[in-house]
C-alpha cells in the first residue's frame, strides 16, 4: 500500500472541504462582482515595457482625483483599475497623500493579495467592507507616520488550489513591481496560499529588487518542502500563524505525512542569514483564531508593529494576544516565545557593529518587556501566555474552530 499517497489524498480531501466551505459566502457575491461593467473601471496595461510607465505621472493617470483627506471610508477613491491580465492583476488600486509630505522621501506601494477561491471576494477590494476599511486605515497610517504618499494595490489572481495557479499569479506580481514600482518601497499583505504567489514572486524580482516587509496571516508554510515558495529579496517577513488553524496546516502538507520529516516547520519560516524573519503565534482573548477569523489581526496592525520594532530587536519568535476589549490598557501584548541566546550573538541580525555589552542589554531589556507582557497576560486571563495544547488536541480543536467560524465568524 503507498501510504504516501494515501496521506496526500487524505489532506488534500480535508482542506478543500473545509477551504471550500469557508468561501461559499465569498462566491455568494461573484455574481454580481463578475457583472459589473467594464465601463466602471479604467483598464491599464501592465504588461508594457518599463519605459512606458516611466512617462507615466500622476496626473495621466487621474490620481488627483483620489488625493483625499477624509475619513477612512472616503481615504480612497472609487476609480479602481482592472486589468484581465492572465486572471491575475490588479483587481482594485488607490493613492493616498498625507497633509505634509517630505521632500526625497520614497513612497510605499502596498499589495494585498487574497487566498485560495478568494478571488472574488469583496473584503480585498471593497471598502463598503470592514477588512478592507481597515487595510485602507493601516496604508494612510503609514503614510501620515512616513510623510509620503503610498498606494494601495488589491492584486487578484486565479485563486486555485495548486501551486501552478499561486505561479502564475507570483509572475504577474512580481511584472507589477518590477515594471510599475521599482523604485518605491514594498510592502505586502497577504492572506493563506496568497502569501505563498507572494513568496514565488519575491523569487522572480531581479537583482536589486527587494520587498521591504512581507506581512503574511495564516501562510501554509512550504518554503522546505517547496523550494518555489521560499521567499527571498525580502528585509522583513512576519508570519502571524494559530496552532489551531487547521486549514494552513493542512494547506501546507504537499504530499501527505512525509512532508514533516522534511525538516523545517508548517507554521513557521525558518531563519535567513541577513534577513528578519520574526513568526509570531497568535490568539485574540487569550484563544486561538481560526484561518478566517485571524484576519482581525489587521485591526491591530500598526500597534502590533510598532511594538515588535520598538522592543524586539533580536528576538524573533513571538507570541501575540488582541485583547478586543477597548477599555483595557493594553489592547495588544506581545512576548517572546521562544528566548534568544546571547551567546549566538554572530546570528542576529542587526548586530553588526553593537558591542557584546549592547546586544547582552538589548536581550536583557527584550527579557524584561516580555516578563512584563506575560504578566499582564496572566493577570487578566488567569492562564500563562504561550501554552500550547498537544498534537491531536490541537488538530481536533483546529478542525472545530474553522466550521464554527464558517457559521459564527468573528465581527471587526
Amino acid at each position: 500500500m503507498n501510504y504516501k499517497y494515501l496521506n496526500t489524498i487524505f489532506f488534500t480531501v480535508i482542506f478543500t472541504l473545509t477551504a471550500n466551505a469557508q468561501a461559499a459566502n465569498h462566491r455568494a457575491v461573484a455574481k454580481k462582482v463578475q457583472a459589473a461593467s467594464l465601463d466602471e473601471f479604467e483598464e491599464v496595461d501592465i504588461n508594457v515595457p518599463s519605459e512606458t510607465h516611466a512617462q507615466i505621472d500622476i496626473n495621466s493617470l487621474k490620481r488627483n482625483e483620489w488625493h483625499m483627506n477624509a475619513d477612512v471610508v472616503k481615504t480612497f477613491g472609487t476609480l479602481a483599475f482592472h486589468r484581465e491580465y492572465g486572471n491575475s492583476g490588479v483587481r482594485a488600486h488607490g493613492i493616498f497623500v498625507p497633509e505634509h509630505t517630505k521632500a526625497g522621501a520614497k513612497p510605499i506601494v502596498l499589495v494585498l493579495v487574497h487566498g485560495t477561491f478568494s478571488q472574488e471576494a469583496e473584503d480585498y477590494f471593497s471598502k463598503d467592507l470592514s477588512f478592507y476599511k481597515h487595510v485602507l486605515n493601516f496604508a494612510s497610517t503609514m503614510a501620515k507616520e512616513k510623510h509620503t504618499y503610498i498606494e494601495l494595490i488589491s492584486f487578484r489572481w486565479i485563486g486555485e488550489n495548486n501551486s501552478a495557479a499561486r505561479k502564475n499569479g507570483a509572475i504577474k506580481l512580481a511584472a507589477l513591481l518590477t515594471n510599475m514600482y521599482a523604485h518605491y518601497e514594498k510592502i505586502t499583505i497577504a492572506h493563506s496560499h496568497g502569501c505563498n504567489v507572494v513568496n514565488a514572486a519575491s523569487k522572480a524580482l531581479p537583482n536589486g529588487i527587494n520587498i521591504e516587509k512581507i506581512i503574511h496571516i495564516a501562510a501554509p508554510v512550504r518554503d522546505v518542502t517547496e523550494l518555489e515558495f521560499k521567499p527571498e529579496n525580502f528585509n522583513i517577513l512576519i508570519q502571524f500563524y494559530s496552532t489551531s488553524d487547521a486549514v494552513a496546516a493542512f494547506g501546507a502538507l504537499t504530499g501527505g505525512l512525509q512532508d514533516i520529516s522534511a525538516g523545517g516547520s508548517i507554521r513557521k519560516y525558518g531563519a535567513q542569514a541577513g534577513k528578519r524573519v520574526i513568526n509570531v503565534r497568535t490568539t485574540v482573548d487569550s484563544l486561538e483564531p481560526g484561518h478566517a477569523n485571524i484576519k482581525l489581526i489587521i485591526l491591530y496592525l500598526n500597534k502590533i508593529l510598532d511594538v515588535i520594532s520598538d522592543k524586539y530587536k533580536f528576538n524573533s519568535d513571538l507570541d501575540l494576544d488582541i485583547c478586543r476589549d477597548s477599555t483595557v490598557k493594553s489592547t495588544v501584548l506581545v512576548s517572546i516565545r521562544r528566548y534568544q541566546n546571547a551567546q549566538n550573538n554572530h546570528e542576529l541580525v542587526g548586530a553588526a557593529g553593537m558591542t557584546k555589552e549592547a546586544i547582552a542589554k538589548q536581550i536583557a531589556d527584550e527579557y524584561t518587556f516580555s516578563e512584563g507582557q506575560k504578566a499582564i497576560f496572566k493577570t487578566r486571563y488567569g492562564k500563562t501566555m504561550g501554552e500550547k495544547a498537544g498534537l491531536f488536541q490541537r488538530l481536533f480543536n483546529g478542525v472545530g474552530q474553522e466550521w464554527r467560524e464558517l457559521w459564527n465568524p468573528m465581527k471587526y
